[in-house]
């Protein structure tokens, strides 16, 4: 059976959770396409959340 491909907005958020993590700013996201620097985004912002909650160091 062949591998599907992650889905692209999953792919986004998880590089933004990503970039949130090793504490890199918000204007470093590099998508263009509303949508997908939304998910970007969305990611981001989890990871700040939880950086700030203490769950990730």
């Amino acid at each position: 059976m062949k591998r599907q491909k992650r889905n692209r907005f999953e792919r986004a958020e998880k590089q933004g959770y990503q970039a949130g993590i090793n504490k890199r700013t918000s204007d470093e996201c590099p998508y263009q396409v509303v949508t997908f620097r939304e998910q970007w985004l969305s990611g981001w912002r989890k990871a700040r959340e939880h950086l700030n909650l203490g769950w990730v160091h």
